[in-house]
């Protein structure tokens, strides 16, 4: 009896020494054979390439597949070796943004896409911050007189723990805006002359809007407002630069009521009526708070009134007529802004 023994392949291949892999993979045969053997190799367990001999050759990957093999059966005149290895591959990268360029602070959305299911994100906006926000929003800020420039990178991780990154010089372009204040002069005018400077204090500005609160404006760098009433108001000023960016600033000021400014004589005997009596007639002047007070010369309130439509007619309180003379009086109300005030003075009676 003659035994014929056959020889026994042995299947094995190399692979790089990379941990992660591109998705074209060159393997060679470092397995054994005596002889011609059929050579199987597979990718994720579906057959590439069948052919004899064939010890090397560039098998593809696949894009999204998890759990990754590359495989090799040799068939050797019927005796066969298998042999399977996991491999990892390196995910190729893309990222882009909606809008690249604007005025500070620039908000820029951010979206990226991967071959791979990715676990980790790293980005890195150039600007001294980062995020680990799968698709960031991120605000650009340029504090200087120039346009600023920012690198953009992403580092990304696979789930098989496979790196790449990625980077974009100069991908975002932030304006500058112009740093807009102002100061009035006076803050608080009177409504004796209710004249307000506005000094222009902004930078980096070329042209200006002005809004006074009153419903009139201007468009001058540095304006003077003359206001027709008392009363707050808000006023503010939006500026723009070269490259379109706009801020703003406002500031409140006031008209205020300056003093009464009364009557120095009346005659209770007056041809006209507005003259026989020491009244108060002024506006901006509420009644509210109002309180009027004569005096005779020995300190004595004759006359007291906490109305401004009742003024003296030189009637006392003991409705006796006083006589003509100079007399003290004093006077205490409140502004329509709400400011309390005192004044004194004399009035002179005459017949």
């Amino acid at each position: 009896v003659t035994v014929k023994y056959q020889h026994q392949p042995t299947a094995d291949f190399q692979l790089d020494d990379a941990a992660c892999h591109g998705y074209n993979l060159q393997l060679t045969f470092e397995g054994e054979t005596d002889g011609d053997a059929r050579f199987d190799w597979y990718s994720n367990d579906t057959l590439y390439f069948s052919g004899m001999n064939a010890k090397s050759l560039e098998i593809p990957l696949g894009y999204g597949i998890t759990n990754r093999s590359v495989g090799l059966r040799i068939d050797e005149n019927g005796c066969v070796d298998n042999v399977r290895k996991s491999v990892a591959v390196q995910p190729v990268l893309d990222f882009w943004a909606e809008n690249t360029e604007g005025c500070t602070a620039l908000k820029v959305q951010f979206d990226f896409e991967a071959t791979e299911p990715v676990d980790q994100f790293l980005w890195d906006f150039g600007d001294g911050n980062t995020s680990g926000e799968k698709r960031p929003l991120h605000s650009f800020e340029n504090q200087t007189d120039f346009i600023q420039k920012f690198d953009v990178s992403l580092k990304i991780t696979s789930t098989e723990g496979c790196e790449n990154t990625g980077t974009i010089k100069n991908m975002i372009t932030a304006y500058p805006a112009p740093r807009v204040s102002f100061s009035p002069a006076p803050p608080t005018a009177l409504i004796t002359d209710p004249v307000i400077h506005f000094e222009n204090l902004s930078s980096g500005a070329t042209r200006y809007e002005w809004d006074f609160g009153d419903g009139s404006s201007s468009m001058q760098e540095s304006p003077t407002h003359r206001y027709e009433s008392m009363g707050r108001y808000e006023v503010s000023l939006l500026s723009a630069n070269s490259f379109g960016c706009l801020d703003s600033a406002s500031a409140m000021v006031s008209v205020a009521f300056d003093q009464i400014f009364p009557p120095t004589a009346f005659s209770p005997n007056a041809v006209n009526p507005e003259d026989r009596e020491f009244r108060i007639y002024s506006e901006g002047v509420v009644n509210e708070g109002y309180k009027l007070l004569i005096f005779n010369r020995w300190g004595e309130v004759i006359f007291e009134s906490r109305s401004m439509e009742k003024g003296w007619d030189g009637t006392m309180k003991n409705r006796g007529n006083a006589p003509a003379g100079v007399y003290p009086w004093v006077i205490e109300y409140y502004d329509s802004l709400g400011e309390k005030h005192h004044q004194q003075g004399t009035i002179t009676m005459v017949f």
